[in-house]
């Protein structure tokens, strides 16, 4: 899943700034915004349902770089990948 910008223009044959003026109307985000919200769901289900390591689950979730892609979790999470592993792991043990 390495989807990027330039392959959504090429799919739906529209300028960038239009189809910039459509996620927007449609989202209230701009496309890469979408995508990297993409992106990171993607990176937060891998890490609560499988043990693949950090490096997999940032290539799987369409991040190049494992330490940006890190960055970005938990810029966005407030957490990193590994403690947000942790607590949803903790979060499904029985009590």
């Amino acid at each position: 899943m390495n989807i990027a910008l330039k392959d959504v223009l090429r799919t739906v044959h529209l300028s960038r700034a239009s189809l910039h003026r459509h996620f927007n109307a449609a989202l209230g985000r701009s496309p890469k915004a979408e995508i990297l919200r993409v992106r990171l769901e993607r990176a937060k289900r891998l890490l609560a349902e499988t043990e693949l390591p950090q490096r997999e689950i940032a290539s799987r979730a369409g991040f190049r770089n494992p330490e940006h892609s890190s960055d970005l979790f938990k810029s966005n999470n407030g957490q990193t990948p590994g403690q947000f592993r942790a607590a949803t792991k903790a979060a499904k043990k029985p009590h």
